[in-house]
């Protein structure tokens, strides 16, 4: 999958989900940016092949790379969730 396809996947997902949004003030940042993992992972794969704000140096990765390298649970934890993933294994994965 290209990157470019999966921005726009997570682009027609919905930002709010209970699961996450229930986790997300146990782990949030206060000095963050944006007010949803949805619009943190638009922004943050959405400028992955650039050299963004990161000065990223290589700038053809492809999305199996960008998941890999993505370091934030909560932003996971949303994917999982938006991409219908059952509650029982999202709950698990929190309590880990």
């Amino acid at each position: 999958m290209e990157l470019a396809q999966l921005v726009t996947v997570i682009d027609s997902l919905q930002a709010a989900q209970p699961v996450t949004d229930a986790f997300e003030p146990r782990s949030r940042d206060s000095a963050v940016w944006y007010s949803s993992q949805k619009e943190h992972l638009l922004g943050f794969w959405g400028e992955y092949n650039t050299p963004g704000a990161y000065n990223r140096k290589h700038t053809d990765r492809d999305a199996k790379f960008a998941y890999n390298h993505l370091r934030c649970a909560p932003g996971l934890l949303w994917l999982a969730e938006a991409l219908g993933e059952e509650r029982a294994v999202l709950e698990r994965g929190i309590d880990a």
